[in-house]
C-alpha cells in the first residue's frame, strides 16, 4: 500500500479526500477510480509524463472540470455534489501555469482584485495587504508595472501574490516553474517552501520538474496514462527504491542517465 508520509501519523487533518474519481472529456476517460488524501501543511506534487492526467486531476480539484464519477472533499465539503461554495473558494488559491494576470491591470491591481471582489474593505486596507503580499514574494518594487513589463519569474511571483492575498490555507500550483531558467525556478521553489513552513499552507503542485519534485515534496502522486490513474505514491525516497515499477524508476533516474551520458559518475 502506498505510503501517506508522516502527516497521517502526526494526526494532521485531512484537507483533501478524493474517492474513486473518474474524469475525462467526452467519451475519453483520462482518470479512472483515483483515490488519495492530502493532509494539512503537506506539500504534495502531482507528477508524471505528458498525457498522464495531471492537468485533468487539477481541473477537477479546482472546479474547472466536473468528474464523471467519484467524490472530492475539500475541508470536508463535497465539492462534486454541492459545488464549490464561496466558503471553499475563499480557502483555496490557484497559481496558474501562465500566471493568469490581467494584461490591462497593473501588478498592484491584479493582486488587489480578489480583495475588491470578495470584501468591502476600504482601499487603504487593501493597499496595505497588497503590498504585504508583494513584499512576501519580493515584488513590492514592481507594484505599478504592467504584466507586459515583467519577466517570466516576476509574472509567477505576481500570480503567487494574487493567489495568496485572501490568506487561503490551501494553494494549488499548476506547473509553477514552466518556462523559467534554473536559478529563477529555484527561487520559486524557495518561496513555496517558505509559505509552507512559515504559514502552514498546504500545497498541491502539478509539475514534471524533477529537481523541484526532489526539493519541495513531502509526498508525490505519480499518474500514468496506461493505468489511467495512480502508478505510485509516496515520498521521493520511497519512489526511488528499486522495487518500484519501471516507469517510476525511469522517471526518477533521468538525472543519473544525463550525468552518465556526460561522462560523470552515475549515482
Amino acid at each position: 500500500m502506498p505510503s501517506t508520509g508522516n502527516f497521517m501519523n502526526e494526526n494532521h487533518s485531512e484537507v483533501i479526500k478524493v474517492s474513486n474519481l473518474s474524469a475525462g472529456y467526452g467519451n475519453e476517460v483520462v482518470l479512472r477510480n483515483v483515490s488519495f488524501s492530502i493532509f494539512e501543511s503537506e506539500i504534495v506534487t502531482i507528477l508524471g509524463t505528458s498525457g498522464c492526467g495531471k492537468s485533468t486531476l487539477l481541473k477537477c480539484l479546482v472546479g474547472l472540470l466536473e468528474p464523471i464519477s467519484g467524490n472530492i472533499l475539500i475541508f470536508g465539503h463535497d465539492v462534486v455534489k454541492a459545488g464549490f461554495t464561496n466558503e471553499v473558494r475563499l480557502k483555496t488559491g490557484v497559481l496558474f501555469q501562465a500566471s493568469g494576470l490581467i494584461g490591462s491591470f497593473s501588478v498592484f491591481d491584479n493582486v488587489a482584485l480578489p480583495l475588491r471582489e470578495n470584501t468591502n474593505w476600504p482601499e487603504s486596507w487593501i493597499r496595505d495587504l497588497v503590498y504585504l503580499k508583494l513584499e512576501m514574494v519580493r515584488l513590492a518594487d514592481a507594484a505599478r508595472l504592467m504584466p507586459s513589463e515583467l519577466s517570466g519569474g516576476m509574472k509567477k511571483r505576481a500570480g503567487l501574490a494574487r493567489a495568496l492575498v485572501l490568506d487561503p490555507p490551501l494553494l494549488f500550483c499548476d506547473e509553477p516553474l514552466a518556462g523559467l531558467d534554473p536559478v529563477t525556478a529555484s527561487e520559486i521553489d524557495e518561496l513555496l517552501l517558505e509559505l509552507n513552513q512559515n504559514l502552514n499552507i498546504t500545497l498541491v503542485v502539478v509539475t514534471h520538474e524533477l529537481a523541484s519534485i526532489e526539493r519541495i515534496s513531502d509526498r508525490c502522486i505519480m499518474l500514468d496514462q496506461d493505468v489511467k490513474g495512480i502508478l505510485a505514491m509516496g515520498t521521493v525516497e520511497e519512489l526511488k527504491k528499486p522495487d518500484q515499477p519501471l516507469k517510476v524508476r525511469n522517471f526518477f533516474g533521468r538525472h543519473e542517465k544525463i550525468k552518465s551520458k556526460n561522462g560523470e559518475k552515475s549515482v
